[in-house]
């Protein structure tokens, strides 16, 4: 069985992002009592996909992983007056994402069992849960994830070392150790839950960054995890060759809408770079079903994270956001068409 849920964890602090909620919510207060029906990527998706009819005794979307109102990226309109960044920062700091990690794997145990997960949501950090949860079955299977960011580098030593937070001296590295989506592949590294051999993060665009403006950064934080087997594949490394053939055997995918921000996708938490454009993407895609289909990769996992719903499908700037319309596609391709009787 593939157990198809939605993960409408969205905790971020950025001002921005905080704005967003809170334009959301003067809306419903202006046209209530309109009801939106959509209030997550997982519902956009899951009524674009039912509507379609595939006919498959293999997939069941479940439902959705239970998050507190605030904490969505559409939350319910009793909480306008506490929606803040000072919250938001005080969840982060309190280490509250690492509590969802451990709520995750709980709700994976209890909800999805031997089946595999598919899990659409908002922050990447949930996908170390998932992880988590697949050691036990399977220990030791590759994890490929399409990402600009390694997600390496834990929250406080970003906002001391790059942010408009810094206290005192710099000190780079006598961080706490705060588990959120910045930073999770470095927690489950060290916890032994992922072996850097079969770690591959492709698509990024923030190494070079830290190799050149944050040098003892990169020295501390991920080259002694590349010395030990983790695989970094940039942008321009991964359109020249593509996906690496020693990607065999167990593999879970993670999908980061971001790894084709401001080219394809818009509809996505994180707009810093330029990302891949439609074609590329679907060029991955399908690379991906035609090894499924060889027998080359088995799934055991997939998910579709950094979604942002206020924005999924709109055109900004003249610019088409294609996030729903790729997500459509790799549940397609890589789910429906491989597990359909």
């Amino acid at each position: 069985m593939i157990k198809i849920f939605g993960a409408p964890f969205d905790p971020l602090d950025i001002a921005e992002r905080v704005d967003i909620k809170l334009a959301y919510l003067n809306w419903v207060k202006a046209n209530r009592p309109l009801e939106d029906n959509c209030l997550d990527p997982y519902d956009f998706l899951e009524d674009i996909l039912k509507k379609e009819n595939i006919s498959t005794n293999w997939v069941e979307w479940i439902g959705k992983f239970p998050v507190d109102s605030w904490l969505r990226p559409k939350p319910s309109f009793s909480d306008l007056e506490h929606i803040s960044q000072l919250r938001y920062t005080q969840f982060l700091d309190r280490n509250g994402c690492y509590a969802y990690y451990q709520k995750l794997v709980d709700y994976l145990s209890q909800n999805v069992g031997p089946s595999i997960p598919v899990m659409i949501g908002v922050d990447h950090c949930l996908t170390g849960a998932v992880l988590r949860y697949l050691k036990e079955s399977f220990g030791d299977y590759h994890v490929l994830i399409f990402d600009s960011h390694c997600d390496l580098i834990d929250l406080e030593t970003r906002r001391r070392y790059f942010g408009p937070y810094a206290k005192g001296p710099l000190d780079p590295f006598g961080e706490r150790d705060i588990y959120e989506c910045g930073s999770f592949l470095h927690y489950l590294l060290n916890e032994k839950i992922l072996n850097p051999e079969k770690l591959w993060i492709m698509g990024t665009q923030d190494l070079d960054q830290f190799k050149q403006g944050a040098e003892a950064l990169y020295l501390q934080k991920l080259l002694p995890w590349i010395k030990r087997g983790m695989h970094v594949l940039p942008k321009e490394d991964l359109i020249c060759h593509g996906i690496p053939e020693e990607i065999k055997g167990q593999v879970y995918i993670s999908f980061d809408m971001d790894v084709g921000s401001l080219n394809s996708v818009f509809a996505t938490r994180f707009l810093n770079y330029v990302g891949l454009d439609v074609e590329q993407i679907r060029g991955l895609i399908d690379d991906l079903s035609e090894r499924m289909t060889s027998k080359e990769i088995e799934l055991i996992g997939l998910d579709i994270m950094e979604m942002d719903i206020h924005f999924l499908g709109e055109t900004i700037n003249g610019h088409k956001d294609y996030a729903w319309e790729i997500a459509k596609e790799i549940i397609e391709k890589l789910i429906y068409n491989h597990f359909t009787h």
